[in-house]
């Protein structure tokens, strides 16, 4: 069995799930190969896996037709199903729906796509996000779903053996985008420190660590949101690190 994953370029957590589960999938007979419309970071990482970089209805249609795959999965890119059928591809096609944005934005995407994934899908891959999964129930129960986490590799991402701090940690690994919630997180970092600033615990200390695979920190907005919610205002003594992850 051979299956072909689509998406619109290799960086960021698309980028990591495709080469988790194609490794994965190697493993249990399953050839799997990775089309992105566009270059990018994450294809310094490749191992084995086959991969292609084109965006041209020429170019896709050949490598469709020369590697005649049972399936193609479609990541985000709802128009992706009817260009595949367009260019003659009557394989299985099963939409994924992965970074998809806030609320608002998903709703709208699925909405739109409708007559997409009626006309030209067979299923859809959701991870177990609620509101996406209310989404496709709702909007379109006649197609089938599939509802699988995202994949972590413990082998190679596990614990290691480092100096613990000698006060709290609280740690944000991520992009400050609107759609990852940092403010949340820094509402909640704001109760925790409520919490353990009492005599109870005893520390004068915490830490908030901001860690971004980026070369510039944009840290700036992150911690004057900390100071309007009430971080920093205290006796407590507040520290934003920015600790760059270069790709």
């Amino acid at each position: 069995m051979k299956v072909l994953f689509t998406f619109y370029v290799p960086s960021g957590g698309v980028d990591t799930l495709n080469r988790l589960r194609t490794a994965v999938l190697k493993r249990h007979g399953i050839e799997a190969h990775l089309l992105y419309l566009n270059t990018g970071s994450g294809l310094q990482n490749n191992s084995d896996t086959p991969i292609f970089t084109a965006s041209s209805d020429e170019d896709i249609h050949h490598i469709i037709h020369t590697h005649h795959y049972d399936a193609i999965i479609a990541t985000s890119d709802i128009a992706m199903p009817g260009r595949l059928r367009g260019l003659g591809f009557t394989g299985r096609i099963i939409f994924e729906a992965q970074g998809l944005g806030t609320r608002d934005q998903a709703l709208e995407t699925i909405q739109m796509g409708v007559p997409y994934l009626q006309a030209h899908c067979d299923a859809a891959v959701i991870p177990p996000t609620d509101h996406l999964l209310d989404m496709f129930i709702h909007i379109c129960p006649w197609l089938h779903r599939f509802v699988i986490p995202n994949m972590l590799d413990t082998d190679t991402f596990a614990p290691i053996l480092v100096d613990t701090p000698p006060y709290p940690v609280l740690a944000w690994v991520g992009r400050l985008e609107h759609n990852k919630n940092w403010r949340e997180y820094l509402i909640i970092s704001s109760e925790i420190v409520k919490k353990i600033r009492k005599p109870d615990y005893g520390y004068s200390t915490i830490q908030l660590w901001l860690i971004q695979k980026m070369r510039s920190c944009s840290g700036t907005c992150w911690q004057n949101t900390g100071l309007r919610i009430g971080l920093g205002s205290s006796s407590m003594f507040l520290i934003l690190r920015c600790l760059h992850i270069i790709p």
